[in-house]
């Protein structure tokens, strides 16, 4: 993936004539992935946690799988 990140970055470079859209790229990308990770997988994390609580308490180690 990074591989072809490069190849658009130096395409951006060339018809933007510096760095300056490339690396507003890399910060909106990133941000847009804090926001998926807070807006999307938190909320998928704590439901998969409480679909499978009960499995958890079944195991051995089920107190230090709970949290």
């Amino acid at each position: 993936m990074a591989a072809l990140l490069v190849s658009l970055s130096s395409v951006i470079t060339a018809a933007t004539g510096n760095w300056h859209a490339v690396f507003m790229l890399a910060s909106g990308m990133a941000a847009a992935s804090a926001l998926l990770a807070l807006f999307v997988l938190k909320p998928m994390r704590q439901a998969h946690r409480q679909k499978h609580a009960s499995a958890a308490v079944d195991m051995p180690f089920g107190s230090v799988l709970k949290e």
